[in-house]
């Protein structure tokens, strides 16, 4: 008599669970709004900022900023491109939370790419702290720098 009874609990266990996670769902959602003036919003790492990708995206619902190393003539650098104009982006690439963020330079006219030059390549235990602002709006994100051990045309 006792097994039936465990037997009819694992059977109805995850229909229960199912069914109180979709209403939950149900009460709890909301839709997204865009972003209000004087608020702050934190960007989501995105998970090929975590591996040799190249890229790091960071994003919050329909604002998201896209992050590439380079080298070049002028040496090492990150380039932020952002999907909406920009007044400023600051941004410290360090393995300490200490090191004070550097403003990065515009680089077109939209203000929506923008560049910042580096010492050399961050080594993959340094961290990307990021502020960004458009008008009365500020977004802020925190990523990590594997994405910058995919190979680069002319780095060594």
């Amino acid at each position: 008599m006792g097994n039936r009874h465990l037997v009819i609990a694992l059977m109805v266990t995850p229909l229960l669970a199912m069914a109180g996670w979709w209403a939950s769902g149900l009460f709890a959602d909301h839709e997204p709004v865009p972003a209000q003036k004087g608020s702050v919003y934190p960007l989501l790492e995105k998970s090929n900022c975590r591996y040799a990708s190249g890229r790091c995206l960071l994003e919050n619902v329909d604002f998201t900023i896209a992050l590439t190393y380079g080298f070049g003539s002028d040496g090492h650098f990150l380039i932020a491109q952002a999907s909406h104009p920009l007044s400023n982006i600051l941004l410290a690439v360090a393995e300490d939370e200490q090191s004070a963020p550097q403003a990065m330079e515009r680089r077109d006219t939209e203000r929506q790419e923008w560049r910042l030059a580096l010492d050399g390549r961050p080594s993959a235990a340094a961290r990307i702290r990021l502020v960004a602002r458009n008008a009365d709006v500020t977004w802020y994100g925190d990523a990590a720098t594997h994405f910058i051990e995919a190979p680069v045309p002319g780095v060594q």
